[in-house]
């Protein structure tokens, strides 16, 4: 294994590494919309089984 081979591997981890990231990154925010549309939506729910 080569000093080449050291650098590929790194950025290949370093590639992966934002890859990861960017995918939690996505999911938090799909949670945060998902919790605000949620919240939004909240008063219609108590409100619909009164009538």
């Amino acid at each position: 294994m080569g000093f080449p081979d050291i650098i590929s591997a790194l950025t290949l981890v370093r590639v992966f590494v934002m890859m990861v990231m960017r995918t939690n990154f996505i999911l938090q925010l799909d949670s945060c919309m998902l919790i605000l549309v949620m919240k939004r939506f909240e008063p219609v729910l108590i409100i619909l089984p009164r009538l």
